[in-house]
């Protein structure tokens, strides 16, 4: 295994609760300054195999990343970052929404670069080619819409492979 990769060890667990884990974590942030968190899980349990250290990470890295284009747009605007989970037969799609200064165009084909990092990022730009990795690993996909001056939105697209009843 190359140096730096990430081990990817799959088990099943409940996507909606480790969601909830981690945005609990930035609601401390988001109310002292007066932004919003909003969180949008169904109700029953959303059950994954895949592995929760690096979903854990993935969403760290989202919402971090929300955090910083909120914090860098400025006052006047409603500021608020969103997590919503939903599912159909087929996906599992977990979006993170932010009403920050979104990504300028030019940048958009360069965001999963190793190092990349617009001028918003505090960091060194490994976030988003980490997440791209491990969606990769799980066998997903990543869309981005993004609006300068309004906001962007990661949406982390992964199949559903369901258990048999009766099969373990």
């Amino acid at each position: 295994m190359p140096r730096g990769a990430l081990k990817c060890e799959k088990v099943h667990f409940d996507m909606g609760q480790l969601c909830d884990e981690v945005s609990e974590r930035y609601d401390a942030v988001c109310a002292q300054n007066g932004w919003q968190l909003k969180l949008e899980l169904p109700d029953e349990e959303l059950p994954v195999c895949a592995d929760p250290d690096m979903m854990q990470r993935a969403l760290h890295n989202l919402l971090g990343n929300a955090i910083e284009a909120v914090n860098a747009q400025g006052s006047g605007n409603s500021r608020s970052v969103a997590v919503q989970i939903t599912e159909d037969e087929k996906s599992l799609l977990i979006v993170v929404s932010d009403t920050g200064i979104g990504i300028p165009q030019e940048m958009l084909s360069h965001i999963y670069d190793f190092g990349f990092s617009t001028k918003a990022a505090e960091g060194r730009g490994f976030g988003m080619s980490m997440i791209q990795n491990i969606v990769v690993r799980h066998d997903g996909t990543i869309d981005v819409d993004t609006e300068q001056g309004a906001g962007t939105t990661f949406t982390l697209i992964f199949q559903i492979k369901r258990q048999k009843e009766g099969s373990q």
